[in-house]
């Protein structure tokens, strides 16, 4: 199975982003649908828009160049006037001739179709997006839309950036659209986006959709920029995470200004707009290139790559700085860079072998791929293909390509965090391991001295008392027992089994010291409470061995456990010799080279506890307490 799921999950992503495609190319497209203008005439008798949908008038516009046409009823068209050239949006006007002279950029005049066949008395609607640069719609005789302000003068013209839905209610069964349009400012003049009509309810769902659609890839675009950017703020030796932040940034400003035209809700400064539209069409391939180079090849020439981000940022500030029409006239060279170096990108992810890219990244390279072809093929329909700037596919491809990226670092994350895990478990073994291994030799920690000395203490008192002498061989064979019980691979123990351990080894203590030694307990939780073997043990004999032994004299050990708010506290004290503040500070380090408090301090760490706590005075008192947790 778990071979298995990453193979699902990688299906299941192709089918939904393909969905995601594929889908929105139904929903904005109509290529299908059969009903084109021809030299400004468009018969609708036989078009069903109920059944069909909502139409884009992307046929023959009659165009007449620096004329601005009186707005008319069919009956009144005269026909003397005759277009200059037959126009197809979204090719403009430049790209046409009048009078034998090619029309320029800049100047006036008017767009003309005539619908026949329409169903009268039936709400209509039309989409009519910002056009170059001002624009006045006409239906018959009648303003419907206006976007600026059309002039035959430049000084009298005025240019905003504003999409209009219009309604309106035909009469009869002709129609006359009447676009009047003059550009001053743009390179190219004329009608760049043919509009779109349908009925009441397809425009206002379309418009619905679309603000919907473009208000959520704006959300996704946000909230990826800010977890890409943050996490590189934490991480900024991946640059990669700040190239797909840059990315998400390119992406989000071309939302703004295309679709649903949402910049037009906060602005509709033409040359903050115009700025966005070439420097996001400047930055993204390289941003990409950047993205790919660092995320799988790392092998194309940084010279190179950084030759080409001093050329775009350098054309970024011509963009800022020019008049507009000087560097829109080269839009075509921007085209030709876009495709390029997008084509350039797939080139070099399907080049074989390994000359762009190491071993290890095949998996991660087929979801690159697929990001950036989506990209790359929706760009090529928007640049090509696209007649509306309502069918622009380029944020959708992008959309798709931000799954298969976020795709590809989640697979890489959960990889790297199932590496941590498994290295996590196998330190957490080998510590475990550690730290057994130290309580066997605290088991097993017997010193000679101590043996011998608790032999002629028994000794001794074998000629006075039989029977006490019998006893302490008992203790000191259950304390060795106990001590050297190497299989054991328990961790906790009772309370009983503990205190019964602290009392043999006290009872042979107080063999050898007699009434130097008191011993006392308080104990105040039941004796079936469980806790690490041998936690209490090592603490009274260092009590007696540091503290009480060295006081003449002696001195009383006490041992006190009960329950306190965060658990059960053990404190261990005595009135013995005490320590200086120096040698409090260096206990641990004393005992490095053995495994007593050391031990006892690494195991209740380990075990997530806050370790020992000793306090101590010189010549008065030595306390060392723990608390384990509940």
């Amino acid at each position: 199975m778990q071979r298995i799921r990453p193979v699902l999950l990688r299906v299941l992503f192709l089918l939904l982003t393909s969905i995601i495609l594929i889908s929105n190319f139904n929903i904005l497209d109509n290529s299908e649908r059969h009903a084109v203008a021809e030299k400004g005439y468009l018969d609708l008798s036989h078009y069903d828009f109920e059944k069909e949908g909502i139409l884009c008038l992307d046929g023959e516009w009659q165009f007449y160049s620096d004329r601005l046409l009186e707005p008319v009823h069919h009956a009144d068209i005269k026909a003397a006037e005759k277009p200059d050239v037959y126009s197809t949006p979204p090719t403009t006007w430049n790209y046409y001739e009048a009078g034998g002279k090619p029309i320029p950029g800049f100047g006036y005049g008017t767009y003309r179709m005539i619908l026949t066949g329409v169903t009268p008395d039936i709400p209509m609607a039309i989409k009519m997006l910002p056009q170059s640069t001002a624009f006045d719609l006409y239906i018959n005789h009648m303003l419907m839309a206006k976007n600026g302000v059309v002039a035959k003068d430049q000084k009298d013209s005025e240019v905003v950036y504003h999409p209009d839905s219009i309604q309106f209610i035909p009469r009869t069964t002709e129609l006359v659209i009447t676009i009047h349009i003059s550009n001053y400012v743009y390179a190219r003049g004329g009608l760049w986006d043919a509009p779109t009509i349908g009925t009441k309810e397809q425009i206002a769902s379309l418009d619905e959709y679309v603000l919907h659609r473009d208000l959520f890839l704006q959300g996704c675009y946000c909230i990826a920029f800010l977890l890409f950017f943050v996490i590189y703020i934490n991480r900024p030796s991946n640059r990669s995470l700040l190239y797909f932040a840059m990315l998400c940034v390119v992406a989000a400003a071309r939302v703004l200004i295309y679709g649903g035209h949402l910049i037009a809700q906060y602005t509709e400064n033409f040359r903050l707009i115009t700025f966005i539209e070439y420097g996001t069409r400047l930055w993204f391939p390289l941003l990409l290139l950047l993205l790919l180079n660092e995320e799988l090849s790392g092998k194309l020439s940084r010279k190179l790559l950084s030759t080409l981000t001093l050329l775009i940022s350098a054309l970024t500030v011509a963009v800022a700085v020019l008049p507009i029409h000087v560097f829109t006239a080269y839009a075509r060279v921007l085209i030709a860079y876009d495709f390029i170096l997008g084509l350039a990108v797939l080139v070099i992810m399907l080049w074989p072998g390994e000359r762009f890219f190491p071993k290890g990244t095949n998996k991660s390279k087929v979801f690159f791929f697929y990001g950036n072809a989506a990209i790359f093929g929706c760009a090529v329909y928007d640049m090509f293909f696209a007649t509306s700037a309502y069918i622009e596919m380029f944020h959708i491809g992008f959309f798709v390509a931000l799954l298969a990226f976020a795709f590809v670092l989640a697979i890489t994350y959960a990889d790297a965090l199932t590496d941590c895990e498994d290295a996590l478990r196998k330190l957490e073994i080998e510590s475990d391991r550690k730290l057994q291994t130290e309580l066997k030799l605290l088991h097993s920690q017997i010193r000679p001295h101590f043996l011998y000395n608790a032999l002629s203490a028994i000794a001794n008192v074998c000629g006075k008392d039989s029977k006490k002498a019998e006893q302490l061989i008992l203790d000191l064979a259950y304390f060795m027992q106990t001590s050297f019980d190497f299989n054991s691979h328990e961790k906790l123990t009772t309370l009983e089994n503990e205190l019964e351990y602290i009392r043999k080894y006290v009872q042979i203590e107080k063999a050898r010291f007699g009434e130097k030694v008191t011993y006392t307990e308080q104990i105040e939780v039941p004796l079936t409470t469980q806790l690490p073997r041998l936690i209490i043990e090592p603490l009274v004999e260092n009590a007696i061995r540091h503290g009480i032994s060295k006081k003449k004299g002696g001195g009383e050990v006490r041992l006190r456990i009960c329950k306190v708010p965060e658990g059960i506290l053990v404190e261990v004290s005595d009135n013995g010799a005490g320590m200086t503040g120096e040698k409090l500070s260096e206990v641990f380090d004393e005992e490095s080279k053995g495994v007593g408090l050391k031990n006892v301090q690494d195991r209740l760490v380990h075990s997530g506890g806050a370790g020992l706590v000793i306090e101590s005075v010189m010549n008065e008192y030595t306390m060392v307490s723990f608390t384990i947790k509940n």
